[in-house]
């Protein structure tokens, strides 16, 4: 095994040492200070925070296994259910925009299976008997009436990510971070060129596995805790808990903790 290698593993572990404390962190964090009642609201805040985590753990397994490809798709994600959490906290009505986006997909799936139901890779989406054809027309009429109001407040376009980012106050990292991980997540010539092949002057070698090392994905890597901790702090606003100077001052320290991981590495 050569050193650059062993050293790759030996960083990845570290990272992900650090970032599993903060995932254990921000959990507790969020336990021990909010109660959810039972409102829809404040169980999808609860929900898309608990799937930021789920996500981050994911993140964390990657980077141990240096499965460094597969961090960019994951992290979009998770950052996907970050933002719908910003708008949960701050307007009253986004449940409604996530209501509507369910209804369009559930829409399409449905149509999907009314023009090909004996298609066997697609799921039994409908109950056993049902009307496809009224199911279809009395969801259209539910997202009618839904998009009426969701334009009203939100503008047409509110299904949209970019919009979604925009309405979080968060626009700048629309055309940082997440064009970034859009990016990273497609399978463009140039992408799956850059994770699969060496090129010397007189040869050419094709690698089933990724040929990525950790600094391929350090942006992601150093924005993970302001996710998280960002999540926290809108929440806690929600909730009227002031913890916001200490919610920042841990981010910063996290934050330099793996700089200082990754700076040994370049």
């Amino acid at each position: 095994m050569s050193l650059a290698v062993l050293k790759n593993i030996i960083m990845g572990k570290d990272i992900s040492s650090i970032l599993n404390e903060l995932i254990s962190w921000t959990s507790r964090e969020f336990h021990e200070n909010i109660e959810i009642k039972n409102d829809s609201r404040e169980i999808y805040i609860a929900t898309y925070f608990s799937t930021q985590l789920e996500y981050a753990k994911a993140f964390t397994t990657l980077i141990e296994q240096k499965n460094f490809i597969a961090i960019p798709p994951t992290f979009r994600s998770l950052f996907e259910a970050h933002i719908d959490l910003v708008n949960l906290c701050k307007h009253d009505s986004y449940d409604l925009v996530l209501m509507g986006m369910f209804l369009d997909q559930k829409i399409k799936e449905f149509h999907t299976y009314y023009k090909e139901s004996e298609n066997p890779f697609l799921p039994n989406i409908p109950e056993e008997g049902i009307d496809l054809g009224s199911e279809i027309t009395k969801m259209k009429k539910q997202l009618r009436t839904l998009r009426n109001g969701i334009n009203r407040k939100f503008g047409k376009d509110i299904f949209k990510i970019k919009k979604r980012v925009e309405l979080a106050d968060i626009g700048e990292t629309y055309s940082g971070i997440y064009s970034i991980l859009s990016s990273h997540s497609h399978n463009d010539l140039f992408r799956v060129d850059t994770r699969h092949v060496e090129r010397s002057a007189d040869d050419i070698t094709i690698h089933t596995d990724g040929q990525w090392d950790i600094s391929e994905v350090e942006p992601p890597i150093v924005t993970l805790p302001g996710v998280l901790i960002g999540s926290l702090i809108v929440m806690f606003e929600k909730f009227s808990i002031e913890k916001e100077k200490y919610l920042l001052e841990k981010r910063e320290q996290i934050v330099n903790q793996l700089e200082s991981e990754l700076s040994q590495y370049r």
